[in-house]
């Protein structure tokens, strides 16, 4: 499946963010199938900052519960399947380091398809209608 839209973010993590009390930031979005999501973060870092995708305070990627993504001067693509289509997306981020850093998030997305045949919505008749 072939993206039809990006969502972008920029998040920046206060340098002191701890791993005990991470910074999590909404990554709002309307209700789309999220085929890739492209993650740069720029150079500084140094193994100070992790970071974890999360959905309803759970964690998605990393798969495992309590690990994070720690990177330096990276573009990170991760193409996905099976992922959750509510758009309730959350960057869990912690900043060990002296220094703010920012991380860019792009979520290149399709837009969830409705079924509207199930509404049982009807046309109104022109002689329904006043004018």
């Amino acid at each position: 499946m072939t993206a039809q839209l990006i969502r972008s973010y920029q998040v920046t993590v206060p340098a002191g963010t701890t791993e005990a009390d991470p910074q999590v930031t909404d990554l709002t979005m309307p209700p789309f199938v999220v085929v890739e999501i492209d993650i740069v973060v720029p150079p500084g870092p140094r193994g100070e900052l992790g970071f974890a995708l999360w959905a309803s305070g759970k964690t998605v990627i990393p798969e495992q519960t309590g690990n994070w993504m720690v990177s330096d001067n990276e573009v990170i693509r991760w193409p996905l399947i099976d992922q959750i289509t509510s758009g309730g997306w959350q960057l869990a981020a912690y900043n060990n380091g002296q220094y703010d850093h920012t991380l860019y998030i792009r979520f290149q997305v399709v837009p969830v398809a409705v079924d509207t045949s199930a509404l049982g919505v009807q046309p109104i008749a022109m002689s329904q209608l006043s004018s």
